[in-house]
């Protein structure tokens, strides 16, 4: 809409610990969580601002986090190996 960034996201706000986990349990597969030390400054906790969306769209998430990690697992091609 006129150019505009529009976030989509859950609106949920997430750990990056714990949003590394929900993917090791949505793919199966055990995560190896690398962490920078040298950075201070690194971002701990993650939540899409999703206020433009609902403003100009008319949107709201319809699913939870984890139910969209698995649908973008099933539904994305990328994603099969």
């Amino acid at each position: 809409v006129n150019r505009a960034v529009i976030n989509i996201g859950s609106g949920q706000e997430v750990a990056i610990n714990d949003l590394a986990g929900r993917i090791a349990r949505a793919t199966g597969r055990r995560a190896d969580v690398l962490y920078n030390r040298t950075q201070a400054w690194g971002v701990s906790r993650l939540v899409a601002d999703v206020r433009r969306a609902r403003t100009l769209l008319n949107w709201a998430p319809r699913v939870d986090l984890d139910a969209g990690l698995r649908l973008t697992l099933e539904r994305d091609a990328r994603f099969h190996l």
